[in-house]
């Protein structure tokens, strides 16, 4: 009995050799394409973290509240490695003939900055020429409308326009994925861009002032940026987050 199973096992296989193939190459390819995903899913998370790292992205993040309040919190906190106070707005812009969203954000105009640090890709950053009304793009904005050191672009103040002069592009870990915001992860980039400019600028031209501050922790320790985020909200921030 087990005689003839085997020889019409074999006889099946060899009338079906075609499909037989097919299925193995299918499932070859299978395994083949979840390798190389598996692969290439570790090696984007490790170059995350190495972007992170590289230019010190916060762990703690807060908006609103008593900002000198959190700040003295967070300067006599042992896991605290880097503080940085900022403002964040969202203006309308002018680049060339085009208008869009945007994002303004205020940075230390001769340092670079404790957290969320850019890459200069172009040019300059805001730390290395003088002026007051400069600004730095980020690289989604800056590819998009093909900008050039030297370019103008202009930002809708609290009540007029105000044209400032590009001296580089940039890359951040903050928007690495170009979104507006948490709740609005998808855009392209003709419709919306970040700018950087001094911070004094962004004080000025914002309707109000939504200052943030950004910290890092020992390690980027998960549990401690957790603590550091129940700490600040009870300080009263109006929106904090890891």
């Amino acid at each position: 009995m087990n005689r003839l199973l085997l020889r019409k096992t074999w006889r099946d296989l060899r009338r079906r050799r075609s499909q037989i193939v097919a299925v193995a190459i299918t499932v070859f390819l299978g395994i083949l394409l979840f390798a190389a995903n598996n692969d290439a899913a570790g090696n984007l998370g490790a170059s995350y973290e190495e972007l992170y790292d590289r230019l010190e992205f916060g762990d703690v993040w807060a908006t609103g509240g008593s900002t000198d309040d959190i700040v003295d919190a967070l300067v006599g906190d042992p896991d605290v490695t880097g503080i940085e106070r900022r403002t964040r707005f969202d203006a309308s812009l002018r680049i060339g003939d085009r208008q869009l969203r945007g994002t303004v954000i205020g940075m230390p105009p001769d340092r670079r900055p404790a957290v969320n640090q850019l890459m200069v890709l172009h040019g300059s950053g805001l730390d290395e020429v003088d002026g007051a009304e400069i600004a730095v793009v980020e690289q989604h904005g800056w590819d998009e409308f093909g900008l050039r050191v030297g370019d103008s672009i202009a930002i809708r103040g609290a009540t007029a326009w105000n044209d400032l002069d590009v001296v580089g592009g940039v890359a951040s870990a903050e928007y690495v994925w170009l979104a507006p915001s948490r709740q609005q992860i998808f855009t392209v980039p003709d419709e919306f861009a970040v700018v950087y400019v001094p911070e004094a600028l962004a004080r000025e031209l914002a309707p109000e002032s939504p200052t943030q501050v950004l910290a890092t922790v020992v390690d980027h320790d998960p549990a401690a940026a957790d603590r550091l985020a129940a700490d600040v909200s009870a300080l009263g921030a109006a929106d904090v987050y890891t």
